[in-house]
């Protein structure tokens, strides 16, 4: 079962999701998928896994940070601050459903979603394995912006950088 989810960070944001969930009963582990600078919880990549995951009896919270896809807030205010603080409000969020078994939660992520699970796993409890693809080391958000505007591939990141 698919289910769309909506939860708030610290900072009063809606922060918009996709729940993955088994057709077996539960409580099940639980995997929270973060997604790279220039991507969203949409990108074939992570809905093929979430689909897989959860194939194998794992509840999947894939979302958007603050300012992607459908999440509110500004794309240019992005800060890896703030994308540990909207994974510490996805677990928390997550752990409240009562198919998650709160002792088995796994966050995952990619380029700059891996950092973040990286420092978020370092001050989080909560979260009992990681797995991280290619995590960014160094992040400068300016640069960043940079790039992207001379992307041209990006031009959907671009035109939500320009409003």
């Amino acid at each position: 079962m698919i289910k769309k989810v909506f939860f708030k960070n610290s900072r009063g944001l809606t922060l918009a999701g996709v729940l993955h969930i088994p057709r077996r009963n539960g409580p099940f582990p639980t995997v929270v998928l973060c997604h790279g600078f220039g991507s969203s919880k949409d990108s074939p990549e992570r809905i093929k896994l979430a689909e897989k995951l959860a194939e194998r009896g794992f509840v999947v919270l894939r979302f958007d940070f603050t300012g992607s896809g459908e999440s509110e807030g500004r794309f240019e205010e992005k800060k890896l601050e703030g994308q540990i603080d909207d994974l510490k409000h996805a677990i928390d969020f997550i752990q409240a459903d009562a198919l998650v078994d709160g002792e088995r939660i796994g966050a995952s992520g990619n380029s700059l979603g891996g950092a973040t699970c990286i420092i978020g796993a370092s001050k989080d409890k909560r979260i009992k394995a990681l797995a991280a693809v290619c995590p960014v080391v160094y992040f400068d958000p300016d640069r960043a912006l940079h790039y992207l505007v001379k992307d041209a591939k990006h031009t959907s990141t671009v035109d939500a950088i320009k409003k």
